[in-house]
């Protein structure tokens, strides 16, 4: 939990949860996806002071399988570039892989893990976010079930 909410402004809004058929929809390959993050401006290098994004395409499933000896499975997915040297990095791992569908943001991914950082031949992987809605939207209901109960209990009549 945040100590204060977070201010919105032109640099700062909220991600939207898609549902299942969104979440599909927004990791077709080629879509863009934005990742943002504190982590390492290249492999064994520092964490960067400053919070930098990188715009990555999604890969085609069976190249994202072929380009690495590691299992990817269908919680995964890739994204990046083979010859180009964008990538998330060291420190970036959690963060939002987010697309942008008609003018609004969305989660479609996370994070995860990478062979190295950029490089060449080699994707980003990334957790599926769809494919964990359910829990996720459970896990959101029972917090805002416990808030209305501990609201109701503590709040004076």
């Amino acid at each position: 939990y945040l100590s204060r909410p977070v201010a919105r402004g032109p640099f700062s809004v909220p991600a939207c949860l898609p549902d299942a058929n969104l979440a599909t929809r927004l990791l077709r390959p080629g879509e863009q996806g934005l990742v943002s993050g504190w982590g390492s401006t290249g492999f064994l290098r520092r964490s960067s002071r400053f919070l930098r994004k990188v715009l990555l395409p999604v890969a085609d499933q069976m190249n994202c399988i072929n380009s690495t000896e590691h299992v990817i499975t269908d919680n995964m997915f890739c994204a990046g570039y083979l010859m180009e040297e964008m990538d998330a990095c060291t420190g970036d791992s959690g963060g939002p892989f987010v697309v942008n569908y008609r003018g609004t943001w969305f989660l479609a991914g996370v994070v995860s893990w990478g062979e190295r950082c950029a490089a060449e031949g080699k994707y980003g992987v990334y957790t599926r976010l769809g494919n964990y809605l359910p829990w996720i939207r459970e896990e959101m209901m029972k917090e805002e079930s416990g808030r209305s109960r501990n609201k109701s209990t503590t709040e004076a009549p």
